[in-house]
């Protein structure tokens, strides 16, 4: 088996080089080029900006995972019925209807 190739991608802008601290990732050169197309396609500066922002997605989504059970444990839980969701779809309807409309201001 032959190793990983290895790849230095440092792009922080040089003042938070000093605050942030690094890691080496080994990368097969496909991780790599998806990586960087990613980070292009999305619009990112640069492979690291792309990765910073999957890492601040996947925190956030545990976050509001951690408060979903926080919530649910805490036995302040009115049940959902099919009123609930025939109320939250008119209520979609009715953003996206407020939002399209032409602001006359």
């Amino acid at each position: 088996m032959s190793p990983l190739p290895q790849h230095s991608h440092t792009s922080a802008p040089p003042l938070l080089d000093a605050f942030m601290p690094t890691r080496t990732l080994l990368l097969s050169e496909a991780q790599f080029s998806f990586i960087d197309a990613q980070a292009k396609r999305g619009g990112f500066g640069s492979g690291d900006e792309y990765l910073c922002g999957l890492i601040a997605m996947e925190m956030d989504r545990q976050a509001m995972q951690d408060m979903m059970v926080e919530g649910i444990d805490s036995g302040g839980l009115a049940p959902f019925d099919q009123r609930f969701f025939v109320d939250l779809v008119e209520y979609a309807k009715a953003r996206d209807k407020e939002r399209s409309s032409p602001n006359l201001y």
